[in-house]
C-alpha cells in the first residue's frame, strides 16, 4: 500500500494502528488462497501463475479495506483445464482462475466479514482506549 502527499506519515499510521488487523488477516487469507492456487494451477511454463500478485486497497473517506489478487497478464482469464466428472464420459472445461481462485475467494465470506468485523471493533476500541 503507498500513501502520498503531505499528511501520508500521519494517515498511513492511523491506517494501520486501525485498519491494521483486518488488513492483515485479509492478506493471510488471501496468500493462502493463491499458495493453493500456484500449486493446483494447469500450465507448467510458469508465467501464467507467477504472474499474480496481492494488492491491498483502503478506500478514502471509509474504512473499507480490499485486498486483491491481481495479473498483469489479459491470458489468464482465458486458461481452461480439463476436469474429468464423476461420469465415465464427463469432462468438463473449468477455469483455473474460476476454480482455484474466485470460488475459494467466495467460499466462506460471510464467516470472513463477522470474523473481520471484530478484529476491527476491538482495533477500535483498542485505539479509543489509548486516546483517553
Amino acid at each position: 500500500m503507498t500513501i502520498d502527499g503531505p499528511l501520508a506519515a500521519d494517515l498511513s499510521q492511523e491506517i494501520d494502528g486501525i485498519l491494521g488487523p483486518v488488513m492483515d488477516d485479509l492478506r493471510r487469507e488471501a496468500q493462502q488462497i493463491l499458495d493453493d492456487a500456484q500449486k493446483k494451477w494447469p500450465v507448467k511454463t510458469g508465467k501464467s501463475k507467477d504472474s499474480f500478485e496481492l494488492v491491498t486497497t483502503v478506500i478514502p473517506g471509509t474504512f473499507e479495506v480490499e485486498v486483491s489478487i491481481l495479473s498483469d497478464l489479459k491470458y489468464v482469464r482465458y486458461i481452461k483445464s480439463t476436469k474429468v466428472g464423476k461420469d465415465d464420459n464427463a469432462t468438463r472445461i473449468r477455469s483455473p482462475l474460476q476454480a482455484h481462485l474466485l470460488k475459494p475467494a467466495r467460499k466462506g465470506k460471510m464467516e470472513r466479514i463477522k470474523r473481520l468485523t471484530e478484529v476491527l471493533a476491538a482495533a477500535i476500541q483498542h485505539e479509543i482506549g489509548e486516546a483517553r
